[in-house]
């Protein structure tokens, strides 16, 4: 099972406009919508004063994921553990009632199932979930989790200062994406890391239509702006100080790193800014490959970052 961490987004701010993009590759195709199991009501339907046999029921309708829940979200043996569970329960019935007036199930079906589609399109080979399950779990746990079978998103969030629907959507795909990449090694370098934390920006760009800027890249409206005023000035130090090569550890942390505020350039850049550096080279790349056409962006992930540097002349 994979796990996306819980922080990732909760201080996101989503007052920043949406990008709205006009070439979506499923535009008016026939969308087969994911199967959605709802874990969550039948945790909250068991009887407490028979734990053990809401378990296993739960496990017998559940079998993938009861486990997965029990042993790796909660951290508990469901064979054992039967009064935790229970005070989990009880901890968690308030968070289960108030996402039910929420219903964001439902409110998020429509554009859930479209961005699992268009990540369909763009990587045919990878093998899709059969099935999304939602679940509750303490709001400090796992969000989103991937077996081998299933999707599971968890509806704590709800929970989250900043949430908004969109959320879901973006982190399952976010997900997916971190599971595809996974056996794709990167080369080493500061620059070559940066061009693959790229390709993983321009992925989810392309895919996430729709959907604010600062959730998309996890950057505020003002850190994208002096983003975008001062590109050519951090490729210049870049340059100037000769990282573009480096390997060292501390280098990869002051570019790469998820921080409030960049600890060289000044407190108006977010600390990794290496990743929208790395975004602006593959994107000036596949301007070049337009007239390629390419049919998913399986080709993208597989070109390695030296060919991409290679293929444009980047000078902000």
């Amino acid at each position: 099972m994979r796990i996306l961490p819980f922080w990732l987004g909760i201080s996101i701010s989503l007052l920043f406009a949406c990008r709205s993009k006009q070439n979506d590759p499923i535009e008016g195709q026939s969308i087969q919508p994911i199967k959605v199991k709802r874990f969550d009501t039948a945790f909250f339907a068991m009887d407490t004063t028979d734990v053990k046999k809401g378990v296993e029921k739960l496990s017998v309708n559940y079998p993938d994921f009861s486990k997965d829940y029990f042993t790796r979200i909660l951290q508990l043996d469901p064979n054992k553990d039967t009064q935790e569970i229970k005070k989990y329960f009880k901890e968690l019935l308030p968070l289960f009632k108030k996402s039910i007036s929420v219903n964001t199930p439902e409110n998020i079906s429509s554009e859930l199932n479209k961005t699992l589609a268009r990540f369909h399109f763009y990587f045919p080979t990878y093998k899709m979930p059969d099935e999304l399950i939602y679940y509750i779990s303490p709001v400090s746990s796992s969000l989103n989790v991937l077996g081998e079978h299933y999707l599971g998103v968890g509806l704590q969030i709800i929970d989250y200062k900043n949430y908004s629907p969109k959320q879901i959507p973006f982190y399952c795909v976010q997900n997916l994406l971190d599971d595809y990449l996974f056996n794709h090694p990167t080369e080493p370098s500061l620059l070559y890391q940066m061009i693959d934390a790229g390709k993983r920006q321009y992925i989810l760009e392309t895919i996430c239509l729709q959907m604010p800027d600062t959730l998309v890249w996890n950057y505020s409206s003002k850190q994208l702006k002096a983003l975008q005023e001062q590109e050519s000035e951090i490729w210049q130090y870049l340059l100037d100080q000769h990282l573009l090569l480096s390997k060292e550890r501390i280098d990869y942390l002051n570019f790469m790193g998820e921080a409030d505020q960049n600890s060289l350039l000044g407190t108006s850049l977010p600390g990794n800014i290496g990743k929208y550096i790395g975004y602006k080279i593959v994107s000036a790349y596949m301007k070049k490959q337009a007239n390629e056409k390419f049919a998913n962006l399986e080709k993208l992930v597989a070109t390695p970052a030296s060919i991409i540097y290679a293929g444009v002349n980047y000078h902000p």
